[in-house]
């Protein structure tokens, strides 16, 4: 059986809705930032292609974007879910990436976790544990995450849905609950939601050389932390000095009310 033709009846049964919605008309879709666009080079993916999940981390730590892509959305994360590295998927969860994201032809990391020719279950579990309506979240010819399944994969992937059912899709009492309604992404406007820059971010000449391999992870966060040491101390000199004797210091408009100073 179509592992679609599958999941539609569990919804049917179980009171969930079975719509498709495109990507692109929503907020699963949006440009990529300059930070992405500038995280994203040869090193990181050779990282994807080699398995390095510990090289992996540490480019993120030395401020790259979580979800580092090019210009067409083509990212990291999509790559990971495509070849079915579990570790590294796990990597870029636990550093803050989104996988509510596509890519310029609707595609989902979901899609590239079907199209893979053996499918990680580890991946579509933690995928489908983040948001389990990217089920129903097509690309731009409509086509669902399930129509890149290989058909001789359907059985395993039937199975799958069945050992996940009662996780995912728990029977709702439509009469009580209502019909369900769309994802809330869907109900977003495309571009409306950017993925933010980490709280660490580098600058966007440094994220691109750590991303080319220009410059190491390692230099890189010494180089950060050195500079940020450089602008703690700039901003302690510039301070002004206390006080003498403990007493509070005034500003100038106080020591005009006070009388301060005045001969």
């Amino acid at each position: 059986m179509n592992p679609q033709t599958y999941l539609d009846s569990i919804l049917k049964t179980r009171g969930y809705d079975t719509n498709n919605y495109c990507s692109l008309e929503s907020g699963y879709y949006c440009k990529p930032t300059a930070h992405q666009k500038a995280s994203y080079g040869i090193k990181i993916v050779n990282a994807v292609r080699t398995g390095d999940a510990k090289f992996l981390a540490s480019l993120l730590r030395a401020g790259l974007s979580r979800n580092p892509c090019n210009a067409f959305g083509e990212s990291i994360v999509h790559m990971v879910c495509r070849r079915g590295e579990i570790d590294l998927l796990q990597v870029l969860k636990e550093a803050g990436t989104s996988l509510q994201v596509s890519d310029d032809f609707g595609r989902t990391p979901l899609h590239d976790a079907c199209w893979t020719a053996n499918p990680n279950f580890d991946v579509v579990d933690l995928i489908l544990r983040s948001d389990s309506r990217l089920l129903r979240i097509c690309d731009c010819r409509g086509a669902s995450p399930f129509s890149y399944v290989n058909r001789d994969n359907w059985s395993v992937w039937v199975d799958y849905l069945n050992s996940r059912k009662d996780e995912f899709w728990p029977p709702r009492d439509v009469g009580a609950d209502g019909l369900e309604g769309p994802p809330v992404l869907v109900s977003e406007a495309p571009h409306t939601q950017p993925i933010p820059d980490p709280e660490d971010a580098a600058s966007l000449d440094m994220a691109a050389m750590v991303a080319s391999g220009r410059l190491g992870p390692e230099e890189a966060r010494l180089e950060r932390e050195q500079s940020k040491k450089q602008q703690q101390q700039s901003s302690s000199s510039s301070s002004p000095p206390p006080a003498a004797d403990g007493a509070l210091q005034q500003t100038p408009v106080e020591a005009a009310c006070t009388g301060a100073g005045k001969e």
